[in-house]
Formats: structure tokens, sequence, C-alpha cells
């Protein structure tokens, strides 16, 4: 990788801007966009090869022409190649792209190099202009492949990422030569040109999709990069505070970019709208005290980042209000959508545990909360023998084990709070109440639950059911996912239970599914998938719900 290494040396814009070369090197080699890449160019290269390298061989030896001849044609393909290369640039620049533009070239090679394929026995007044033509086109992507190898990289790996494509071209370029030959003796003039005329298809496609990883890792990034911005205002984001209000403005930047209109209700929601807006999507950005970066957060970036995309699709993006205090923005709502889809971190293992990056919420369990009282006696904690005391906090303590051995099986059941009277050191309690919060996926496992646990709930909502369009979008999109149903209230919750057809996507949670707190973890490569397949799975959704329409009624 010699050539690697001076490309890295050569090309680097400042010694402080890169890591050294040792660091930067593996980090290239495992980016899977410039293999890609290279992969692509080295394909559009052998057409290249096999053009200029024998294009005065074929004139002089089959066509007739003198050598002198048969090299002013390459001249005036070289010549034409320089404007070429020149105007391709100046596109990718209009453009703001270099992948589209390069495979928008590759077809324009298949095109030129195919016509002269057809054309090896026509006159030379016909057969040269397209020779001409073809090896122009041919010699004029460099410039293009290389500025996209740079800007894959960054500019601080951009030196050794011009080598590496710089040598996986150079080794391209000797092999293809032995080959076109090789294809040529075997067969014929025609059959060299066609076969060269097909290998740009091959490169346009690996170009497609090294736009397409690209795509995605440059989303992955922007909603770490947002996530960051979000948690810098401040690890704990309560409802309706200082901190929350500056999420939410910032949020609306964000949506602007995405290209939305913007705009608040009475309860303080923020929402991005284009057009009707009947499909939604989004979850809060309020936190736990010293939250995490994820929880809530990430459904918001990722919705803006698939508006961003959905640049035609009528939608909306939703930053919900105080969901952490009991879901206060959503409960609210002056208007409710046709169908909402939220992406959320997991907040558990099941998914890490499983090796799957995505999961499919099919429904929220039940949950019931309430509080039970042990009446004891106060005593001197020093004078008070064990045997005669009637300490309300063992009392508890027993419960507390209760209610653990009573969710064994289906189902889940917390104590986390006790309040215990008089609360003194030296006093043995004489009353301690204890809260429980018991959860389960069915309405008849939460009733069950409750009546072994033994407490009267004071507040309950049953388990809610994900369904109707987004739910069958989802699992379109993503056949095969695990289906999970959450333990967490989550502000879809409200709306299904509302009547508004409703799905959850899950991103793993990583750290053995640590949330709440500053250890929540999702990956890039996860959230990259989970934001392409809310981008397909909201696509799908309103596509359906127009194609359902009166023709009359569609936009």
């Amino acid at each position: 990788m010699l050539t690697s290494a001076m490309g890295a040396l050569v090309l680097r814009d400042a010694p402080g801007d890169a890591a050294p070369l040792a660091e930067q090197a593996p980090a290239i080699l495992r980016d899977r966009r410039l293999w890609i890449l290279s992969a692509g160019s080295t394909l559009y290269v052998a057409t290249q090869v096999s053009l200029t390298g024998f294009v005065v061989l074929f004139l002089h030896d089959q066509r007739g022409l003198s050598m002198g001849e048969a090299a002013a044609v390459l001249a005036a393909a070289q010549a034409i190649a320089i404007t070429l290369r020149i105007g391709a640039g100046r596109w990718s620049d209009r453009a703001h792209a270099r992948i589209g533009p390069l495979r928008r070239l590759g077809f324009a090679i298949t095109a030129a190099v195919a016509l002269s394929a057809a054309l090896v026995s026509a006159p030379l007044v016909v057969l040269v202009p397209s020779l001409v033509v073809a090896a122009a086109l041919a010699m004029s992507w460099n410039g293009l492949a290389f500025t996209a190898a740079a800007e894959l990289a960054g500019r601080a790996r951009s030196g050794t990422a011009l080598g590496f494509q710089q040598t996986s071209l150079s080794i391209a370029g000797t092999v293809a030569p032995i080959a076109f030959a090789a294809v040529v003796d075997a067969a014929s003039w025609r059959t060299g040109f066609a076969v060269a005329a097909v290998l740009p298809l091959g490169g346009a496609a690996a170009l497609a999709e090294a736009q397409r990883v690209a795509a995605r890792d440059d989303a992955a990034v922007r909603a770490l990069t947002r996530l960051d911005e979000l948690y810098a205002i401040g690890s704990t984001r309560a409802g309706y505070s200082a901190e929350e209000n500056a999420a939410h403005e910032l949020a609306a930047r964000w949506m602007r970019e995405a290209g939305l209109d913007v705009g608040r209700d009475d309860a303080g929601n923020l929402f991005g709208r284009r057009g009707a807006a009947r499909l939604w999507s989004g979850s809060h950005l309020d936190t736990v005290p010293n939250g995490g970066r994820f929880d809530g957060a990430l459904g918001v970036v990722a919705a803006i980042e698939a508006a961003g995309r959905l640049r035609d699709t009528e939608l909306g993006v939703v930053a919900f209000r105080a969901e952490e205090t009991g879901a206060m923005g959503s409960r609210r709502l002056a208007e409710l959508p046709d169908a909402f889809v939220e992406v959320h971190i997991e907040q558990g293992p099941v998914l890490e545990r499983l090796g799957e990056p995505l999961g499919i919420v099919t429904g929220i369990a039940g949950q019931a909360r309430g509080t039970v009282t042990f009446e004891g006696r106060a005593a001197h904690a020093g004078t008070t023998p064990i045997e005669e005391r009637a300490d309300a906090l063992v009392e508890a303590a027993k419960f507390v084990l209760h209610v653990r051995e009573s969710a064994r099986h289906d189902g889940l059941a917390t104590v986390g709070a006790l309040e215990v009277v008089p609360g003194a050191t030296n006093v043995v309690p004489e009353r301690v109440t204890v809260s429980v919060d018991a959860r389960a996926p069915t309405a008849d496992g939460l009733e069950k639950l409750i009546e072994s646990i033994a407490f009267e709930p004071s507040w309950r909502q049953d388990p809610i059911v994900m369904g109707g369009p987004p739910l069958e979008a989802l699992r379109a999109v993503l056949p095969g996912a695990p289906e999970l149903v959450s333990g967490a209230g989550h502000d879809a919750m409200v709306l299904a239970a509302a009547g508004v057809p409703t799905a959850m996507l899950f991103v793993r949670s990583l750290n053995g599914g640590a949330s709440h707190s500053p250890d929540e973890l999702s990956s890039a490569e996860d959230i990259a998938l989970a934001v392409d397949a809310l981008t397909e799975a909201l696509a799908l959704v309103e596509a359906n719900r127009l194609s359902a329409l009166p023709e009359h009624e569609r936009p």
C-alpha cells in the first residue's frame, strides 16, 4: 500500500488535521463505502484502459490507419476529455453531489462504447467520431471518483482515501488490458468492445450502493451529532423547564431545515408539518433526572431525518411535551393524526441478547400503580426487645419480597419507593407506605398480578395494542424482525388508546439495556437502520393512504 502512504503524506491538508497514518489506514480499510466506490471505479477504469490502450492498435491493424492517424484519434479524445472533466466537475458542484453525476457518466460511457462496438465494421467516417466520443467519455470520470473518495473519507483522512483509491485503480489498470486482449484473441474486437461497454453498468450499480451506504452513514452521524447537541443542553430536561424549551427550539430549527412548517399547540407540543400532514412521527425531548442521550430524543431526531428524505411526502413530525411526567403533551392534543409511528430505544436487553438491531412493538403492557401501608408501633431502638416490636418496616420488607415472587411468571412488579414514619435512625418504624408498580402484557395477566400482589390500584392503564397500516408497514419493511411488547409507557400508547392506528419501532439498547441513565447507548449502525426503516414505513403508509382515497381527493 505504498501509494496509500504517499497519498496520505502528500495530500493531507495540514499536519494537525489528520491522525497518524497508522491510525488512519485501518479506519479507511474498514470503510465499506470506499470499498464499494473503489469497486465501481475499477470497472470504469477497466473500460477506460481497454479503449485508450487498444484504440490505436485497432485502428492501425484492423482499419488501415497509419500509426500517426490512429494516434491523432486518441489525442482528439484526450483533448475532449479535458473539457469533459472540467464540465463534470462543475456539474457535480452545482448538484452538490459526486456519485450521482459519476453514475450518469457511467451510463453515457456504456452507451458510447456499445455504439462503437456495433460500428467496428462501419465506414471510418462513422466509426472514428464514435470512438473519439467513447474514449473521451471513458477518460472523463476520474476527477469525480477521486473527489467522491475524499469527501466520503472526510478531510482528516482524505489523503489515505485517495491513496487507497489510486492503488485499487492501478491494480485494475494492470489487469484490464490483459483481460481485454484475451477476449479479443478468443473472440473478436467487437466482442471486446461489447464487454468493455457492459462494465460501467456494474460500476454504476456499485456506486448506487456506495451512495446508499453513504447516505445511511451520514444520517447516523447527523443523528448522533444532534443527540449530542440536545444532551449538551442538559442531562436533566424536565417537562416545561427552560432546558426542555431550549431542546424544542433546537428541534424547531432542524424541522425547518428539513423543509417543514413549524408550529405549536396550546400544550406546547412542537410540530413540523408538510402539507395536510395526516401521518405523524416523533417522540419527546424531556428526560428523567440525569437521563441519557437517546430516550425520546432519538424518536424526534429520526423523524426529522426521515422527513428530510421524504421531501415530496405530506407528513408531520412532533416533539411532545413532558412525556416523563405522565405524557402531559400527548394527552392534551387538540387534534389527532390518521396514523402515528414512533421510534424509541428499547430500554431493555432483549434485542441485544437476540443480536437484532431493530424490533417491532406489537403492544404496550398494561400498568397498575398504588400504595400499601403497614402499621406498627413506634418504639425506642435501644430499649425495645426484638420479640416485642411491631416493626412496620419488617412487614413491608416481607411484602417487597412477596411482590417480587408474584411477578415471576407473567409480568413485572416493582417497589420503587418507601415512606417510613417517623424516619429516624433510633426509632422503630410505626408506619411504612410502599409504592407498587405492576405491569403485564394482557389485561387478564394484569388482573391476576394485581390479585396475587393484593393491592388496590390508584391508577390503571390497560394494555394497548399496536395495529393498522403503521404496524403493517413496519412488518413489510422489516420481515422477520423480532416482535416485542413494551413494558414502558410511551406517547404512542396515548395515541393508540385514543384510536389512532399506531406502531412503534424499537432500536437496540446496548450496555445491557441501560436506560434513564447516562449509560444509555445505541450504535450508529442501528440508528442508521432505524432511520431507513422509518423512512420506508412512512412512505408506504402515506402511499397506501393516498391510494385508498377517491381520485378527486388525492393531492
